[in-house]
């Protein structure tokens, strides 16, 4: 054998390599693999023991060993480039679509996907030559769980198998996608059968990117995102779950696409309390000055806030919520910040989310929305949220045709945080 060779040995050759054992393990093979179901010698054994050699067994035959084992290598050793483009499966052929940026790359990806074909990767691909004449193109692993949508990655966490209609979790407010955590933990629990879970991170929350100079962060920005990871997964039709800002967000999208959702749920998610025409000219007016303070440096209101540690954080963010006991607070607190160059801690949501949206939120307009959902919806609200209290939830609840409401004890506003076991039963309940 030569060194670091991957020595195969099949029910013939284990039969007197007993004989060759030091031979065999002195030009320090990688790896020794005993086939087709036999038992490796007891001198093997020991020998493989002494000299630190890894010694496998495996009860496929030594051929298909072989095969699998020159296969796997050759991915592994492949010389790889990386290319920008979008890389799809179209009937089983990789499909590079190249171009400028902005010139639509995505949104023929996206095109592509509504018409059943599957997305590979997005932005950058990985191509690596595994045989003379095949090229393999892949996600990097640093963008697995990211899809561009013009120019911005948005960034998601996906839990179980691809299979099925899928849950697409949609965050709030400051918040960002790991904040389901233990709500899905929960529901996996509770669930008879694997799920699908997706929560993407909206943008300018959580790992997605942040809009960027000159941007600014309005509701139909955030529903045409929803809309691209749902095109992105493939699939007619998902179920959808929206807290907060994430109802609102999901609500909107329901009523565009009412035969894309099958059962929604609204978490504190009926959207914020409704403005008259009047407000529209005030609020612009605070914005404007808001963006001139941003612009002139004249106040850090909108700065991210630092803090000197993730405890010291996780300490405050457990006062404005008593519910969380602390060791969710911390971790929910490490999930949501990342570190500055000069090592302080800050959350990582893009701070221009603490300005006034110049845009009204007008209630009629939420209620047409509402009217245009077809599939059941859920609403649910913490019995201990301001929410429950609103004068204007029965109306906006009257405009849906099919609803139930549940309200969830010991929860305030943050219900998957306070108590997600209650909301994973409520919730399995109603997708059932």
């Amino acid at each position: 054998t030569h060194p670091n060779s991957i020595q195969v040995i099949g029910a013939y050759e284990a039969g007197i390599v007993g004989g060759f054992v030091e031979r065999l393990l002195e030009s320090h093979p990688a790896a020794v693999i005993i086939a087709d179901g036999v038992a490796p010698p007891q001198a093997l054994m020991e020998a493989a023991t002494r000299t630190h050699t890894p010694l496998f067994t495996s009860p496929l035959p030594a051929p298909q060993v072989i095969e699998k084992l020159a296969r796997y290598l050759a991915k592994l050793l492949a010389e790889t480039t990386e290319r920008h483009g979008v890389f799809m499966d179209v009937l089983g052929l990789g499909v590079l679509i190249t171009g400028e940026s902005g010139v639509g790359k995505s949104e023929l990806g996206l095109e592509l996907i509504s018409r059943g074909h599957g997305l590979v990767a997005d932005d950058v691909v990985e191509i690596s030559r595994i045989a003379a004449n095949t090229l393999e193109g892949r996600c990097p692993a640093m963008l697995k769980d990211y899809i561009e949508v013009r120019g911005l990655k948005i960034h998601y966490l996906e839990w179980g198998e691809r299979n099925g209609e899928p849950l697409v979790l949609v965050h709030s407010w400051r918040d960002h996608a790991r904040s389901w955590s233990y709500f899905v933990a929960a529901l996996q629990e509770k669930s008879a059968k694997p799920l699908w879970i997706v929560a993407p991170d909206c943008r300018g929350h959580g790992d997605s990117d942040w809009v960027g100079a000159g941007g600014y962060y309005h509701f139909p920005d955030y529903v045409h995102d929803l809309d691209c990871v749902v095109e992105s997964l493939g699939v007619p039709s998902i179920n959808l779950v929206g807290h907060s800002m994430g109802g609102t967000i999901s609500f909107l999208y329901a009523g565009t696409f009412s035969q894309r959702v099958r059962k929604l749920v609204l978490v504190e998610g009926i959207g914020p309390p409704g403005m008259a025409f009047p407000d529209a000219p005030l609020r612009m007016e605070k914005f404007l000055s808001e963006m001139k303070a941003i612009r002139e440096g004249t106040t850090m209101d909108f700065a991210s806030f630092e803090y000197p540690s993730v405890e010291g954080a996780a300490e405050r963010f457990h006062k404005v919520n008593p519910r969380l006991d602390a060791e969710r607070a911390l971790q929910l607190t490490r999930w949501g910040m990342r570190r500055t160059d000069n090592e302080k801690w800050v959350w990582k949501f893009d701070p221009l989310h603490r300005t006034t949206s110049p845009q009204p939120f007008y209630a009629e307009q939420a209620i047409e929305f509402y009217r245009r959902i077809e599939c059941p919806v859920l609403v649910i609200l913490g019995k201990e949220s301001r929410q429950t209290r609103r004068p204007d939830v029965q109306r906006r609840l009257d405009a849906i045709r099919d609803r139930r409401r549940v309200d969830i004890d010991r929860a305030g506003h943050m219900v998957h945080q306070d108590n997600p076991e209650a909301l994973a039963e409520v919730v399995m309940a109603f997708l059932s």
